[in-house]
Order: structure tokens, then C-alpha cells, then sequence
């Protein structure tokens, strides 16, 4: 829990810079980004995170590693920040906290849609004008296919699960008549 609070904090004071240099989304993508590399790339956290590897060589790999990607230098310097505060090992975090403190900041939500099928394109319309209905705030669409739903769809806002799938009815009808037998 004390590395949930300590992320969300170097996330929101990201945010700020961010903010200040109306850089919000592109900070924000550039985090993505990186938490994506440390999660294919493992030794270069752990390279990173370990104190045995002298302190200038790991600062010199977070100074290629910016120049390489084109990082926003206050990204670069946060990065580096995080390093001397031997926080490194934070970064996924940091920026899963970001992210959603930049939503909230922007007046948006993620929603996420499992469905039987493909949904087409104007089914996701739909569904995006009736979220954002129902929140009041701009909703990013993201979708999956899962066969196993049967039929319908399963929706998750923020930490709300909407399940409309035939699977989750048919789920709740055996619970029901298990609880009858009893």
C-alpha cells in the first residue's frame, strides 16, 4: 500500500509538470511506453533498480535510454529522480497512476468491452455515446473478443463491471437453483 501512495505521488507530481508544459497526453504516452519496455525488457529494471551497478552507470543507461526514445526532458529528469531515490523500480506503477490521474484531469474514462464477437463500428459508437451518457465524461473505448461470453458483452468502467454476457446469466441461473436445492 505505502508503494501505491508513494507512485501516486510522483505520478501527480508529473502531472503538474505535465500540466505546466501542456504536455499531458505525451508525458502520459511516453510513460506507457517505457512500462511497456521494462515489462518486455526485466533485466534492464533490474539493472536499473540494483544498487550494485555504480551510480553513474545507471544514470548513463537512463541518459541513453532518454536520448534514444526522445523523451520529454522532464520525463528524463524524473527518471533520474526516481533513480537517485532508489524509486526505479516504481515506474509500472507510476504509470498505471498517471494515467489515470491524466483521465481524470482530461474528464475522461477508460472502458473496456469484451464481447462474443467483433463488435463493428457502429456498435462501438453506440456503446461510447451511451457510457458517456451514463458517466458524464468522455469514455476511450478499448475492445476485446472472448467466444467463451457465449453471447453479449462484458463492460468495465473504471472499477465497475457491467456483465451482460450469456455466460454470466447462465452463471447466476445455476447459482440460483444451487441456493434453491439447499
Amino acid at each position: 500500500m505505502i508503494g501505491g501512495r508513494i507512485s501516486q505521488r510522483y505520478a501527480h507530481a508529473m502531472l503538474r509538470l505535465a500540466v505546466d508544459q501542456q504536455r499531458v497526453d505525451e508525458l502520459g504516452e511516453q510513460l506507457q511506453q517505457l512500462a511497456a519496455l521494462w515489462q518486455d525488457q526485466r533485466e534492464l529494471l533490474d539493472t536499473l533498480a540494483n544498487p550494485s551497478y555504480a551510480a553513474p552507470r545507471r544514470r548513463a543507461l537512463i541518459e541513453q535510454l532518454a536520448q534514444r526514445l526522445q523523451l520529454l526532458p522532464a520525463l528524463r529528469q524524473g527518471l533520474l529522480l526516481l533513480l537517485d531515490r532508489g524509486r526505479i523500480a516504481l515506474l509500472p506503477d507510476i504509470a498505471r497512476s498517471y494515467t489515470a490521474a491524466a483521465d481524470r484531469y482530461a474528464g475522461r474514462v477508460r472502458a473496456h468491452v469484451t464481447s462474443a464477437t467483433p463488435l463493428d463500428p457502429e456498435a462501438q459508437d453506440q456503446l461510447t455515446r451511451a457510457l458517456e451518457q451514463r458517466t458524464g465524461l468522455r469514455v476511450l473505448l478499448t475492445t476485446a473478443v472472448d467466444p467463451g461470453l457465449i453471447a453479449g458483452l462484458s463492460t468495465r468502467v473504471g472499477s465497475l463491471l457491467f456483465d451482460g454476457s450469456l455466460r454470466a446469466r447462465l452463471a447466476r441461473l445455476r447459482q440460483a437453483l444451487l441456493e434453491d436445492k439447499v
